[in-house]
């Protein structure tokens, strides 16, 4: 079954139009829509979310059309870098509202304060937690939910690629779980690449590609290890995609690793080890040696 269907569909924009769209994001799975800013994402998610009305062609979410269905958004969680939790509501009430609407227990929500580090925080007015917890306690309600269609729109913006690697793996859990379905877009791939099962392209308004990756888009081997000096600035020089004690874990730039250790090193971050997962390839140095 198709969670998210678009057939050739089409809309003028202010800033960018669709012409013929068209993809798939199958029930059980992860899909992640990629594209640069301004090519497209957001209007894709705006017309799922049954906010926008399109010129032509024709879609379907969970089987229905998102402008007729009123039953949608209890079926769907939307999460969003654009949008702002209540400021003056406290995390515990607002979970305490939220559980009479949709209908999970306070077990539920004790749960995934505590899973999302936000245990702390639930008495706590959101406009005084830190703005980097903030943007991950919108993630509580899918994950107290677990519906059947959960979307994350632009969310590589306002927290880390370990902050990110982190909540997706969460979500890939309920999918996996529950046959939920999640639906990603991102201008960066690198986050999500370890959870997706499939990438959908746009640029301009037009879908480009689509790849599945147990069609192999990503091959074997293409995640590299890497044991460095400064943990949290290497993460975010090279954008890593999850972080192991000592070392981040990359996708291997098309250029070569050199590009990487000398973005790195211009840095100031010295490299000890550099190691390619999934093969039996490592190239080391002791700790008192940087890579070259």
């Amino acid at each position: 079954m198709r969670a998210i269907e678009f057939q050739k569909v089409s809309k003028e924009g202010r800033d960018v139009s669709l012409k013929g769209v068209s993809f798939a994001a199958q029930s059980g799975e992860v899909t992640c829509l990629t594209g640069p800013p301004g090519s497209g994402k957001g209007t894709v998610v705006s017309i799922i979310a049954g906010l926008t009305t399109i010129d032509g062609g024709r879609v379907r979410v969970l089987g229905v059309d998102p402008f007729s269905s009123l039953q949608l958004s209890r079926s769907c969680a939307f999460v969003s870098g654009r949008y702002s939790l209540p400021s003056n509501l406290y995390l515990d009430d607002m979970l305490v509202h939220a559980s009479k609407l949709y209908g999970f227990t306070r077990d539920d929500a004790r749960e995934a304060l505590r899973l999302l580090d936000l245990w702390n925080e639930r008495h706590v007015r959101i406009s005084r937690i830190p703005s980097h917890k903030v943007e991950i306690a919108k993630f509580l309600l899918p994950i107290c939910r677990r519906p059947e269609l959960m979307i994350v729109d632009c969310m590589d913006k306002a927290l880390d690629p370990s902050q990110l690697s982190f909540i997706y793996s969460c979500l890939a859990d309920i999918v996996r779980n529950k046959s939920s379905t999640l639906f990603i877009t991102t201008s960066d791939r690198r986050s999500v690449e370890d959870f997706a099962n499939s990438f959908v392209r746009i640029q301009d308004g037009c879908v480009k590609s689509g790849l599945s990756l147990s069609e192999g888009a990503v091959r074997s081997g293409s995640r590299l290890r890497l044991r460095v000096s400064d943990v949290v600035l290497a993460s975010r020089v090279l954008n890593a995609v999850g972080v192991e004690g000592g070392s981040i874990l990359i996708r291997e730039p098309p250029d070569g690793i050199s590009s990487a250790i000398a973005l790195l090193e211009g840095s100031g971050v010295r490299i000890k080890s550099i190691e390619r997962v999934g093969e039996e390839f490592s190239v080391g140095e002791d700790e008192n040696t940087s890579a070259s």
